[in-house]
């Protein structure tokens, strides 16, 4: 039995995976919202998951992940969309340019 999410409001879809089990059911699993939604439409707070999971992903240490979430805490995705290499360096000298990278290639986009 596959899960209808027809009823839920574009933002309120987690985007649901059907993965069907030996018994042959149906199990959803909810991801953020960062990771279903085009970046252009994250707020800040999905611009501040994505971060912490780059620093997860990255296996950056707590102090680089607070200063990086600490960086882009004002950014929205129309903005996190519009910025430079330049301006990614410029909120984190350090990690800003990894951002960077893994921002375009999420979204398959040239610098």
């Amino acid at each position: 039995m596959v899960m209808n999410v027809g009823f839920l409001s574009a933002r309120e879809k987690f985007l649901y995976d059907d993965q069907v089990c030996n018994t042959g059911c149906s199990l959803t699993v909810a991801r953020p919202l960062w990771a279903v939604t085009h970046p252009d439409h994250w707020t800040i707070a999905e611009v501040g998951q994505w971060v912490e999971h780059v620093a997860d992903e990255y296996h950056l240490s707590s102090e680089v992940k607070v200063a990086l979430a600490d960086a882009f805490v004002d950014v929205d995705g129309k903005r996190l969309m519009a910025m430079t290499l330049q301006d990614y360096r410029q909120r984190h000298e350090e990690y800003g340019a990894v951002l960077f990278y893994v921002y375009r290639r999420l979204t398959c986009k040239g610098e």
